[in-house]
């Protein structure tokens, strides 16, 4: 390209549009409106204590995109018609099948065998098909220490946080 073949108009488009992308914030792919504990507990149609028992990416029915089923077993129901030892699923976007992946930010990580404290939405009553109360903030690892329980926050990763009012926040601030 000649750049001195280029009219005025289009250099002057030119230059706005690099000087826009270069002086720009960050774009953020998901933002989410922070819940404490308890608003997730009024929009939570179930919230159970449970033990992830298997972790399976799947392709939708169209087979355009990657979902994850993650079937679990209900330890100790909290609200909803779980009942201790049912086994239920939680599905959630994105996963890995052979070499293609499909990468939704803020998504809860499970671990097989691992207990968590969920806040969920039922999506196929009355199967047992649910999806956490938003990306990120339905789900709370349990460790046990010393026959003690603890209830720990997921690090949320490639996720914007905001408030009620729109100000960029952090769990720990609101």
């Amino acid at each position: 390209i000649n750049f001195c073949r280029i009219s005025l108009f289009t250099k002057c488009n030119l230059y706005i549009t690099i000087t826009f992308l270069l002086c720009s914030n960050f774009a953020y792919a998901t933002s989410v409106l922070w819940l404490n504990e308890k608003e997730q507990s009024q929009l939570a149609e179930t919230i159970v204590l449970a033990k992830t028992i298997k972790i399976q990416p799947q392709w939708n029915s169209e087979h355009t995109r990657i979902e994850t089923k993650i079937s679990l077993q209900a330890i100790d129901s909290i609200k909803g018609t779980l009942k201790k030892g049912d086994l239920f699923s939680v599905f959630q976007p994105g996963g890995k099948i052979a070499d293609q992946a499909h990468v939704v930010a803020g998504n809860s990580l499970y671990k097989k065998d691992s207990f968590v404290l969920l806040f969920l939405i039922n999506i196929d009553y009355p199967k047992k098909h649910f999806i956490e109360t938003g990306i990120g903030v339905g789900k709370k690892d349990i460790q046990f220490r010393n026959s003690e329980m603890f209830v720990l926050p997921q690090p949320l990763h490639g996720l914007l946080l905001i408030d009620k009012k729109g100000n960029i926040t952090s769990p720990h601030s609101i």
